[in-house]
């Protein structure tokens, strides 16, 4: 059914639904022998691209949209205050939607971990739900990646 589903829409829509399937192991990577054949080249491609470690589908059009920009972004990158959306070198793309950072107590989380993130050597960039869903994350992400040198077209890193 999944197949069927990821051959009548967009491939960001087949990705945001390819993560969820393989974060909730609803689907394996092996799903790759039933995919064969010409036909299935781009379902095999985006299956290539999908990420258990996406943990929204914020995070899965992010992911995709700096990786169509030719980015490659870390999903789930694990660090000792948590697993962080997305990390570009050392710059951290956290994907804010409603759900989890609304509250008081999610908003002083959040300023605790930018705190402790920026003592590290990390940049946080938060981008709102809104951002993400009009499609601005490039254009927001590009500048402050290719300002600290992570933007892949940078010569030199710091």
């Amino acid at each position: 059914m999944l197949i069927a589903f990821m051959r009548c829409v967009e491939p960001l829509d087949a990705l945001i639904a390819l993560d969820a399937a393989l974060r909730g192991g609803m689907i394996a990577k092996e799903m790759h022998a039933r995919l064969r054949g010409n036909r299935n080249g781009q379902l095999r491609q985006l299956l290539n691209r999908a990420n258990p470690k996406a943990r929204s589908p914020l995070e899965t059009i992010a992911r995709y949209e700096l990786e169509e920009a030719g980015a490659t972004p870390e999903a789930g990158a694990e660090l000792p205050i948590g697993e962080l959306d997305l990390l570009l070198g050392r710059l951290d793309i956290e994907t804010d939607g409603h759900e989890f950072h609304s509250q008081r107590a999610d908003w002083e989380h959040d300023r605790h971990r930018d705190q402790w993130l920026i003592a590290h050597g990390y940049t946080p960039l938060r981008l709102t739900a809104r951002q993400v869903l009009a499609h601005q994350t490039v254009e927001l992400v590009r500048p402050v990646a290719q300002r600290l040198g992570w933007w892949p077209d940078c010569a030199s890193r710091p």
